[in-house]
């Protein structure tokens, strides 16, 4: 999205990015190496470490997305559209159950099965783990001089996305949501 003169951001549901100095060619450029970048989990890790947070404790998928962006140091909050599908695949291979729900979320917790499937991957599991604990590390010595704007944007639109999965389409949910953005960015032009 074109934010203006000399001003560049993208927003999707894996975050956003501002592209200060408007130069398209930098832009498109920036984009494209974005898509060449490593994932941050192969093929299967993700799902381990879903289910080792959910070894550790009863969680609902909005825990499993805050403690995963946690473990990196904010450098990475998976989707709902990653999270929730994968919360159904483990729960139909069984390695994972839901519990007593918290109010209208669903929680889920390991079961015996799911226990012991990481046990069986426990040297693979404690790599990851390093591996993120590493990352989070890293992330948060590269970004102790951020200005406040950005984890103040990237919070307005994880809550965004959050909120956009729950509604499932809800026209009344889409309308208050939209008041508000329009409101602040009313404030925001005020200034």
């Amino acid at each position: 999205m074109k934010g203006g003169k000399g001003f560049d951001m993208d927003f999707g549901p894996g975050g956003f990015t501002f592209h200060l100095g408007g130069d398209r060619h930098r832009h498109r450029h920036r984009h494209r190496s974005r898509a060449r970048r490593a994932r941050m989990f192969d093929s299967g890790e993700l799902r381990l470490v879903i289910l080792h947070l959910l070894a550790e404790e009863a969680r609902h998928g909005y825990d499993v997305i805050r403690a995963l962006e946690e473990m990196t140091g904010g450098a990475y909050a998976p989707s709902p559209g990653t999270v929730y599908p994968t919360l159904t695949l483990l729960e139909d291979m069984g390695l994972i159950e839901e519990r007593e729900p918290d109010g209208k979320k669903r929680l889920f917790a390991a079961t015996k099965d799911g226990k012991k499937y990481l046990k069986d991957r426990a040297e693979e599991v404690e790599a990851l783990l390093e591996r993120l604990e590493g990352h989070g590390e890293r992330q948060h010595k590269a970004h102790s001089d951020t200005k406040p704007i950005k984890p103040a944007v990237k919070r307005l639109m994880k809550a965004f996305w959050m909120k956009m999965a729950e509604t499932n389409g809800d026209e009344e949910t889409l309308e208050k949501i939209a008041a508000i953005v329009n409101k602040a960015a009313k404030k925001i032009e005020k200034i």
